[in-house]
């Protein structure tokens, strides 16, 4: 138990390199959860555009999709 005592004394020398430790980690938690529902996102909208018979899909979409897909792949490390 001392053992971990000491552990927790010396990580309490460096709190804001643990709160930011702590942060990071729940971002590429969120990025995790966010990225499927993303990328389903994208494939329903492609989907929708080429089943009305559009016949090509807006750039703007596309765009939009692989920026946010991105973004949290980053952000998942």
């Amino acid at each position: 138990m001392q053992h971990i005592l000491r552990i927790i004394g010396i990580a309490l020398h460096y709190k804001s390199r643990l709160i930011a430790a702590y942060l990071c980690t729940a971002g590429a938690l969120v990025a995790y959860v966010f990225l499927p529902y993303f990328f389903g996102k994208a494939i329903d909208e492609i989907a929708t555009h080429l089943r009305v018979g559009e016949g090509s899909v807006p750039s703007s979409a596309i765009l939009t999709s692989v920026a946010i897909i991105m973004a949290l792949g980053v952000i998942r490390g």
